[in-house]
């Protein structure tokens, strides 16, 4: 039980750690599409 608990963090984190870098890159290099279709 313990054990899947601390994988299933390790692999959130991971995720997140992949995942979050990716959206704010995307976010940054097509802020100005977002912005005129009313999208933030």
């Amino acid at each position: 039980m313990l054990k899947k608990m601390v994988l299933l963090i390790i692999a959130a984190s991971f995720l997140f750690i992949v995942t979050v870098p990716d959206q704010a890159l995307n976010h940054h290099n097509s802020i100005q599409p977002y912005v005129t279709i009313g999208g933030a």
